[in-house]
């Protein structure tokens, strides 16, 4: 019988487990020692550790046993280029740039956080890409001439561009120009697509320049001597005294070649007015400063009631009897609706 015992898988299984035990135990005792190692294990709890000796206790380890610094594992960290280490560094980057606590340390350490701006160049890579394509847009881009005038561009169509092409550096001009008495004002819209446009004129001198152009322009229009527009033009505000001549010419002849094409119509209406003009001081010169210039101003609309042949002198009736009520009452001469549409064509 003590044979068949000992040759047994439990006997031998605690015996194994323990020289000192015999059989002559309980069975209950067996059975605990038999189930403790094939169900749950004890294991020993860790202490709880207060944060900073987690912090001390892990720079420990990183000095101690591997050797590093925590600058030599960052610098380690983002060396590498494989999976595991890319997430890693996607976690270290937004802890590092998002967390409240580095944050704030960064508010009250002024040294930090100028040399955190240094060390990103102050983003002026991506303000950069910003301006780059709000000089290819269209309104702020090469000069339209389907733009009459700077008062022709809506301020939504502004806004819009600008929020679109040139988010960051848009954000960035609302954030400082803000009042702090009166933050929210809508009055800076209007100043910081002004600041835009001299930026895209200066990124790009020969390619963004539609706003300057229009605002030149309007400027001469206006009466404005040529110093003044020379001034505006070297602070980026304009194009050149020269540039804006050059494009009234070119507007000038475009106009007269377009007013000449649309007269042929048979039905086609030219009025057309020559006019003398004297022009004074532009620029400050020591030869004489006046200049003669004959002008020709014509506009051309669609005539009403006339043949598609147009009109002929044997059309002409010289018996024909005409009151004084029908030439003050006649369409286009009361102020009806042909009145407003000769009056301010499309």
């Amino acid at each position: 019988m003590a044979s068949e015992r000992s040759s047994s898988p439990l006997s031998s299984a605690i015996s194994m487990s323990d020289p000192s035990e015999t059989l002559d135990q309980p069975m209950q005792t067996e059975q605990s020692q038999l189930i403790l190692p094939l169900g749950r294990t004890t294991c020993k709890h860790r202490e709880h550790l207060s944060p900073p000796e987690k912090l001390k206790k892990a720079l420990d380890y990183l000095r101690n046993e591997l050797n590093l610094s925590p600058a030599e594992y960052t610098r380690l960290l983002f060396s590498q280029d494989d999976k595991g280490n890319r997430i890693r560094q996607k976690h270290f980057i937004k802890a590092a740039y998002t967390s409240p606590e580095i944050l704030q340390y960064l508010q009250a350490h002024l040294a930090a956080r100028v040399e955190t701006l240094n060390a990103l160049e102050w983003g002026v890579p991506e303000l950069r890409k910003d301006i780059a394509r709000l000089a290819k847009s269209e309104l702020f881009g090469k000069y339209r001439v389907s733009d009459k005038d700077i008062a022709s561009i809506e301020n939504a169509a502004l806004s819009a561009t600008v929020a679109d092409k040139a988010p960051y550096i848009s954000q960035l001009l609302h954030a400082i120009s803000e009042p702090p008495q009166s933050p929210g004002s809508p009055s800076r819209s209007s100043r910081i697509v002004m600041i835009l446009a001299i930026l895209c004129y200066s990124f790009c001198p020969c390619g963004s320049i539609n706003l300057p152009t229009l605002i030149g322009l309007y400027l001469h229009l206006k009466g404005v001597k040529g110093v003044a527009i020379e001034l505006l033009h070297h602070l980026g505000v304009t194009v050149s005294y020269d540039a804006i001549m050059n494009n009234i010419r070119t507007l000038s002849k475009d106009s007269a070649d377009a007013a000449a094409e649309v007269g042929q119509a048979p039905n086609a209406v030219t009025v057309y007015n020559n006019f003398e003009q004297t022009e004074g001081v532009q620029e400050q010169k020591i030869e004489s400063n006046s200049s003669f210039h004959s002008i020709t101003t014509g506009k051309v609309f669609e005539g009403l009631e006339i043949p598609s042949n147009g009109l002929d002198q044997d059309m002409l009736n010289p018996q024909a009897a005409l009151s004084i009520k029908q030439v003050l009452f006649a369409p286009g001469n009361c102020n009806d609706e042909i009145r407003e549409q000769v009056s301010h064509p499309e």
